[in-house]
């Protein structure tokens, strides 16, 4: 597993603060953290051209969890091709990517 860039690990850091919003609620990301988060994604050998939503999830053993959904690069792209992914924040500040279940 890769560690994320420094530029994802303050997008993370942010993720991290947005646990406050409901569980389940989309989160009002900036086209950057969006940028940085499917960097992370990528960086774990996912395909992620862009994110289209992320969602706080609760936590699990490893971390705060969100529920990130990415999407073709243009609106020409089949999002079929695109699965939900979970993103694990750990307290280290790393990240653990995998396919939503």
């Amino acid at each position: 597993m890769l560690e994320p860039t420094r530029a994802a690990i303050a997008v993370l850091a942010f993720f991290v603060l947005m646990v406050s919003a409901a569980e389940g609620q989309p989160l009002n990301l900036s086209d950057t953290a969006k940028a940085d988060i499917a960097k992370t994604i990528r960086a774990h050998g996912f395909n992620c051209p862009v994110v289209v939503s992320a969602g706080a999830r609760g936590e699990d053993p490893y971390g705060k969890v969100f529920r990130v959904r990415c999407g073709p690069a243009s609106r020409s792209g089949t999002w079929d091709q695109f699965p939900q992914f979970k993103v694990t924040v750990r307290p280290s500040g790393g990240a653990i990517v995998a396919p939503w279940d």
